[in-house]
């Protein structure tokens, strides 16, 4: 009898019986592990990335030539599969390699071969070993049906934000024989791996892992905000202000399809809960009366209107997965009702105006109480204020003279003055003053200013005094702010 076979027939005797000196892969001398699981295909594990994987093997008897990982392209019997009926069907890349020359736990890094499988790019078939270099002796590695030394995985995963590791051991195993093309091995307690240069044969070892399904879960996302009474009108959430109850909040994608439907509690917040990561439309439904409030008047994203004044849809926005997008919120309001007197509604200052004539960040709020004229109609020297460009004109007090003039200052608070009265202001304080100066402007524009006595100029500032302090609040039914 050989050498060779003298050892390797002691070797098998050693894995048949067991060799006390090597630890169990759960002993101490095994990789850190956090879960084990025995290769139960019905598992679920729920997964994002997988971190890392690797392939646990008993080399029992090694002669020092590299032993390749490759994956298997073909699905294959462990009763009945053979050199011939297997038909080298595998991948010709290394997915991994060991090398010893000493017995023992070899440990092997294959990520990116499970990852592929994970993510279905590759078909699950197992994965086989080849020694690429020639040599006298197989290489002897212990199979699943020696228990404690069968090969195993150790998968470290991230299910959402704390990593697990799992021991998945083999499923099934078997070895093929070139020398024996035709004879199956399954329910050997060894796996060959050979490059045999006398006689010139290949032996192949192939093991499966029943991998649990992978679940790639998402996080859900979240989108909600608030619906709050903007009395003051100017689309900045105030610590008085109010939320709405029971306003309607629906839910698009950006191709306009309908998603969920909400309403606001109590308090007027809305959430539209566990959403999936995509882009999405808010679409807020005012009550009858309430108009929108002017929108991105701060920085602060909790604070403002996001509501489109006339859709009351926000942007298309985006959500992560995980995020809580809390933020997308509405102002609305009731306007004054002009023919309520107990309704006086408020007035705003000439700054307002000019701000909201559409030429900046805001919204035009202007066009819609157009036209309006600057002394009585159809006076010969009268004003007319017919679009936005030139209110802020007037209101900027640059084109119509300047701010030493004081008809061009008369102007600014006259139109300030129709603005909030054509908005829903009371004029009662102020209706006197206004047709004063409107019969005065019929006749005299601003290049008359330094042509005017004393009297005629005190009494244009008198007039623009008791304008300014309507539209600041001071008198009539208030400030809006």
């Amino acid at each position: 009898m050989s050498k060779s076979v003298i050892v390797i027939s002691a070797i098998l005797l050693c894995l048949v019986v067991g060799c006390g000196r090597e630890q169990s892969p759960m002993g101490p001398g095994s990789p850190a592990l956090r879960h084990e699981n025995t290769g139960n295909t019905q598992a679920q594990l729920s997964a994002t990335e997988v971190l890392s994987v690797q392939l646990n093997l008993f080399v029992g008897f090694a002669n020092g030539q590299p032993v390749n990982v490759h994956r298997i392209t073909a699905d294959w019997e462990p009763a009945t599969v053979t050199w011939n009926s297997f038909g080298g069907a595998y991948n010709a890349n290394v997915e991994g390699s060991f090398a010893t020359v000493t017995s023992g736990w070899q440990s092997i890094d294959i990520t990116g071969l499970v990852q592929d499988w994970v993510d279905d790019t590759q078909p699950n078939f197992g994965l086989l070993l080849d020694q690429a270099v020639s040599g006298f002796s197989p290489q002897i590695i212990s199979s699943m049906e020696t228990g404690s030394l069968a090969p195993f995985l150790v998968i470290c995963y991230d299910p959402g934000g704390d990593v697990v590791c799992d021991t998945l051991t083999a499923q099934a195993d078997v070895f093929v024989d070139q020398m024996l093309p035709d004879n199956p091995t399954e329910g050997n307690t060894v796996l060959q791996v050979a490059q045999m240069m006398t006689p010139s044969a290949e032996k192949q070892a192939l093991i499966r892992f029943g991998l649990p399904d992978f679940v790639n879960q998402q996080l859900p996302a979240s989108i909600g905000g608030q619906v709050w009474d903007d009395v003051n009108q100017d689309g900045v959430h105030g610590q008085d202000e109010p939320g709405l109850s029971g306003v309607v909040v629906n839910l698009y994608d950006c191709l306009d399809s309908f998603v969920l439907a909400t309403t606001t509690d109590i308090g007027g917040a809305y959430l539209f809960a566990d959403l999936p990561a995509g882009s999405y439309l808010v679409e807020f439904v005012a009550g009858e009366g309430y108009l929108f409030s002017p929108p991105g008047q701060t920085a602060d994203d909790s604070l403002d209107s996001d509501a489109d004044p006339a859709t009351g849809l926000t942007v298309c926005l985006t959500v992560a997965e995980g995020e809580d997008a809390s933020f997308w919120s509405a102002g609305m309001y009731l306007p004054p009702d002009p023919d309520d007197p107990d309704d006086p509604g408020c007035t705003r200052g000439k700054g307002y105006w000019k701000n909201h004539a559409g030429f900046g960040p805001q919204l035009d709020e202007l066009s819609d109480l157009l036209p309006l004229s600057l002394g009585s109609d159809g006076g010969d020297m009268s004003l007319f204020v017919a679009d936005a460009q030139t209110a802020a004109d007037v209101l900027a007090m640059k084109t119509y003279g300047s701010p030493k003039n004081g008809i061009t200052k008369l102007y600014a608070h006259l139109l300030t003055a129709k603005l909030n009265i054509a908005s829903g202001a009371d004029a009662e304080k102020v209706a006197g003053v206004i047709d004063e100066a409107d019969a005065f402007l019929a006749d005299r524009s601003w290049v008359d200013w330094k042509e005017l006595d004393r009297d005629s100029r005190n009494l244009v500032l008198e007039w623009k005094d008791v304008l300014e302090s309507y539209n600041n609040g001071e008198i009539g039914p208030g400030s809006c702010d």
